[in-house]
């Protein structure tokens, strides 16, 4: 979401970036932990016509989008998330109480 300002950035003519951090939610590689926040960032450079715009977490998902596939009820990709004792889960729900996130490296 932070390429809505990046975006506005670039379209008056300049580079734009903006980084956070945020509160522990994602594992590190191996790991069942919560130790790192998703620490997202954005970019974008202006263009002839639309900006080009890059907008990450450092994670292997955002947050709401485990809270979204958990209200639709749908699986998410295994890797994406785990569960509370740090193994793999397809579950949005076995993952949403604790937003725990795999890292964004993890294959």
């Amino acid at each position: 979401m932070l390429a809505y300002y990046t975006k506005k950035i670039a379209e008056e003519g300049f580079i734009g970036f903006v980084c956070t951090n945020a509160v522990a939610r994602v594992a590190p590689w191996g790991g069942a932990e919560r130790v790192f926040g998703t620490n997202p960032l954005s970019y974008a450079f202006p263009v002839d016509d639309e900006p080009i715009v890059f907008d990450i977490a450092t994670s292997a998902t955002a947050g709401f989008k485990l809270r979204l596939a958990s209200l639709r009820g749908e699986r998410i990709p295994e890797g994406m998330a785990l569960d509370k004792d740090g193994n793999p889960t397809t579950d949005p729900k076995k993952s949403v109480p604790r937003r725990n996130t795999s890292s964004f490296w993890r294959s």
